[in-house]
């Protein structure tokens, strides 16, 4: 069943973020931190314009959600996010299945220089999705978003 499971995840995973026609939806920041027991932080000292490392905490338990390596930037512009214009088109992720450790955590690197370019000041925000380990097919509802802010300043 876990393969199958599997399979499942990562043809979702491939129709999302290989630019197979589907649009981002951007949701406000309420719908955004959608998924209870799920927070993410910048790592001290890691944030650049560039890049930064993030540290997604899941109180839910061991193997209760799957992460994956899709992340968005979006920027604070008159009171509304809106995803930054990617410097190159599509961008494309490892289709792989992570989960917290013992701990509740899971740590990604995420260096959005080749989608985003280096980011000017302001106001920004790092997107990213879970989903829950489920033993049915999954679809787009499934989904939950959360996110963690940050400023880029001279």
């Amino acid at each position: 069943m876990k393969k199958i499971f599997f399979i499942l995840f990562l043809c979702i995973l491939c129709l999302n973020f290989t630019g197979c026609g589907l649009k981002t939806i951007i949701k406000d920041k309420a719908e955004l931190n959608e998924a209870l027991g799920v927070s993410m932080t910048i790592k001290k000292d890691t944030l650049t314009r560039t890049s930064a490392t993030v540290v997604i905490t899941d109180t839910n338990g061991k193997e209760v959600n799957i992460y994956g390596e899709y992340f968005r930037i979006d920027k604070k512009e008159n009171e509304e996010w809106k995803e930054v214009e990617k410097v190159h088109g599509d961008m494309y992720f490892n289709a792989m299945a992570y989960y917290v450790d013992d701990n509740g955590n899971l740590e990604f690197e995420i260096n959005w220089e080749y989608a985003y370019g280096s980011l000017e000041n302001g106001e920004y925000r790092i997107v990213k999705d879970t989903l829950p380990n489920l033993e049915r097919a999954i679809n787009e509802s499934d989904k939950m978003y959360f996110s963690v802010e940050f400023a880029i300043v001279s």
